[in-house]
């Protein structure tokens, strides 16, 4: 049995990828079946993992390369490049770290900024900046 195909449907390949969740709970039960890790890997693996490889799953712990998470049908983990201003990776091409909110109309202020507001005589705008 293959552990990167769906059970019962061994024609298609995973339409999905597991979670670290799911790889430790079907290793867990080969493992009690087999009771060596290295037999694990070699019979359900082929050779792409060894056993100390199994052993860090079983610890919640997944493989960081690529080839070793694809062979256990992981998703593979892409390095992204860190912003300069807050060192966090970003899926847009801004940085949002430490930008102010920008608010519509009068109503939408927060009531400590609309006091602040009122008590430093500070003239709203239409576009929201004072």
């Amino acid at each position: 049995m293959n552990t990167t195909m769906p059970p019962g449907n061994d024609k298609q390949g995973c339409t999905r990828a597991y979670t670290l969740n799911q790889v430790m709970s079907i290793i867990a039960t080969i493992y009690a079946q087999k009771r060596s890790l290295r037999r694990v890997a070699k019979e359900n693996y082929n050779g792409q993992v060894n056993h100390a490889d199994i052993q860090r799953i079983l610890q919640g712990r997944g493989p960081m390369e690529a080839k070793k998470r694809l062979a256990f049908g992981l998703p593979a983990l892409i390095p992204v490049p860190a912003c300069p201003k807050c060192g966090e990776g970003h899926v847009t091409k801004r940085c949002t770290a430490n930008q102010p909110t920008r608010h519509r109309d009068l109503f939408s202020l927060p009531v400590s900024v609309l006091r602040r507001m009122l008590e430093e005589r500070v003239e709203y705008t239409e576009n929201g900046r004072n």
